[in-house]
């Protein structure tokens, strides 16, 4: 089990110019198996040295040509395979356009464990066949009943293997229901094309980053410090508008969303580097009315019985205690409705009500009723 000491240097490695502090001593193979893990080990690499930080563990080589041989397969691999899909309308998001926007410009990467393309509703399932019968070494779902429930409720088809990588076509980047959508439309204007990749302007990245942090979080209880690294390591490298940013969010997303993430940025920068990671004036700008008081705030979802949210509970632990646990399962249950609370919010609601949704869309429940329906396909982004 990771103590503080622990946590906070591995937070202090994977955050941009934060390790000048910690003991060389600290940096155990438990710290350094972590960060290797999340993918995390180059960055953690170019800032150790940058700080003249030694990293002196025997580990550390092996992990790292790991991590490089890793690396390049990735990007060959998603060369490959994007290449293929050329002819469709598409966008890259998460993995490959932070690397573009963040760590490259600071001499490094962040590892992927898969990718995700965003295509307009109305092409997702013709790129799903395409892909099916046209692309070799593939390996996806053959179930069309499953197919039509994804695109129906969740945000992307079911995930799909080209050789040693996996790819996940997302037709919107929130579920059906969800109470904080984004219009991703917007992700398709002012588009940057880079060889076979397709990135959004560097504003909806941002949004679409603190989006992925909030649903992972605020939905599914699921905690990756890896994520809340990212939206730090974006606002310390990158020169940000925060007046457009603020006028992109009025235009695609709730406020909330933002204001959860740059308020848990805040709190992890402030526990490693000991100074604001932001103005108060800038989360001000991007604040919200709405469950201000995070550190003890109530969960609420769509139920269909329900008028609107529906009471969860609250959490029984800190957010720094939260970070380092993954899938959290232990907030305080008040109820029934919520006893079987273990995976996410809106997911729980449509496993609940999944055989009444089927007969909504005229699929066949017991076609699929033993499959898996994950939220993320793969290993970690």
């Amino acid at each position: 089990m990771l103590g503080e000491r622990e946590k906070r240097t591995i937070l202090s490695l994977t955050i941009w110019d934060a390790c000048n502090n910690i003991l060389e001593e600290g940096i155990t193979d438990e710290v350094l198996d972590a960060i290797f893990r999340e993918g995390m080990l180059k960055v953690a690499l170019v800032n150790a040295e940058k700080n003249s930080v030694l990293i002196k563990n025997k580990s550390v080589l092996r992990f790292k040509a790991i991590t490089e041989l890793r690396y390049k397969s990735i990007i060959n691999n998603m060369n490959d395979f994007l290449a293929q899909i050329g002819d469709y309308n598409y966008v890259n998001f998460k993995g490959p356009v932070l690397n573009h926007y963040v760590y490259e410009k600071i001499g490094c990467y962040r590892l992927m464990g898969d990718c995700d393309i965003l295509v307009h509703e109305k092409d997702a399932l013709s790129l799903y066949k395409f892909v099916k019968s046209k692309i070799k070494d593939v390996y996806l779902t053959d179930n069309e009943d499953l197919v039509k429930y994804y695109i129906h409720y969740l945000q992307h088809l079911p995930g799909i293997s080209y050789r040693t990588f996996h790819y996940e076509i997302h037709h919107r980047l929130n579920q059906l229901n969800e109470p904080y959508p984004i219009k991703h439309k917007y992700m398709f204007i002012d588009t940057v094309k880079e060889g076979n990749f397709v990135f959004p302007c560097f504003g909806m990245f941002f949004i679409s980053m603190c989006q992925h942090v909030f649903r992972h979080e605020y939905f599914e209880a699921t905690f990756k410090w890896r994520n809340i690294c990212d939206i730090i390591n974006i606002i310390l490298v990158c020169s940000i508008d925060w007046e457009n940013i603020s006028k992109l969010v009025d235009k695609v997303t709730s406020k909330f969303v933002m204001f959860y993430v740059l308020t848990r940025a805040q709190t992890v920068y402030k526990f490693v580097a000991g100074i604001p990671l932001l103005s108060t004036d800038v989360i001000n700008l991007l604040g919200s009315d709405h469950d201000k008081e995070l550190d003890d705030i109530v969960f609420k979802t769509y139920h269909p019985e329900s008028n609107g949210f529906y009471y969860i509970g609250k959490w029984s632990q800190g957010y720094l205690e939260r970070l380092f646990k993954g899938a959290v399962n232990d907030i305080n249950r008040n109820d029934l409705v919520s006893i079987d609370f273990n995976y996410q919010f809106v997911r729980r609601v449509q496993y609940d009500n999944m055989i009444r949704q089927c007969k909504e869309i005229g699929v066949d429940f017991d076609s699929f009723k033993d499959s898996v329906i994950p939220v993320e396909s793969g290993m970690p982004e």
